[in-house]
């Protein structure tokens, strides 16, 4: 048995403290061609790029060609304070040389990666299993994002998180419509933080 010793970095430890919050996916696609389950690109991304990115932690996907070697899709998750990263290399396989195919494979690999990295659960929407509420954790990063630009006062700040936010982020913290006026600031950012406590 080989034992190595791992330099823990920032991205090391940001991964745990996103690992202990034990996020489960719900599997929201039927694929007809094996009668199987598996959630999509989509519904991955926007459960865990709200908390990933709350951590100040960046995630990308590119592919590396090479004319002699099948196409490789690199992800790879960053950690902006101290640069830290890890990175995934996935070859891209198909069963057919056209766009579709590629897309499709491409697609799929992108998915996967995403759920290795992060050693995600998924479980089928049967109603049998307790799935986890992700959506406690985008309260909280939606509520320290708020409480960090309240105390700032930046009104340009709050227009961009606004911006940012998906609809349904923005049924969460029950706010329709955020202006960046000093109302908003002395007011309406207040109620906002209590709504999402």
């Amino acid at each position: 048995m080989t034992v190595e010793t791992l330099k823990i970095e920032g991205i090391h430890k940001k991964l745990f403290e996103f690992q202990k919050m034990h996020i489960t996916l719900t599997k929201n696609m039927t694929n007809p061609f094996y009668k199987s389950r598996y959630t999509s690109l989509n519904k991955i991304q926007s459960e865990i790029f709200p908390i990933l990115n709350s951590m100040n932690v960046f995630v990308f996907q590119v592919t590396d060609t090479n004319e002699e070697k099948p196409d490789v899709l690199v992800t790879t998750l960053l950690d902006f304070d101290d640069r830290s990263y890890i990175e995934s290399r996935m070859t891209l396989i198909m069963q057919r040389k056209d766009e579709q195919a590629y897309g499709s494979s491409l697609t799929y690999k992108r998915r996967y990666a995403l759920v290795t990295m992060l050693c995600l659960e998924q479980y089928d929407d049967d109603g049998n299993n307790t799935i986890y509420d992700v959506s406690k954790h985008k309260k909280e990063a939606l509520k320290k994002e708020l409480i960090n630009i309240a105390k700032t006062g930046s009104h340009d700040k709050l227009d961009k998180l606004f911006d940012q936010m998906t609809k349904e982020e923005k049924d969460i913290i029950g706010i329709k419509n955020m202006g960046a006026t000093k109302k908003f600031l002395d007011g309406l950012c207040e109620k906002a933080i209590k709504k999402i406590v």
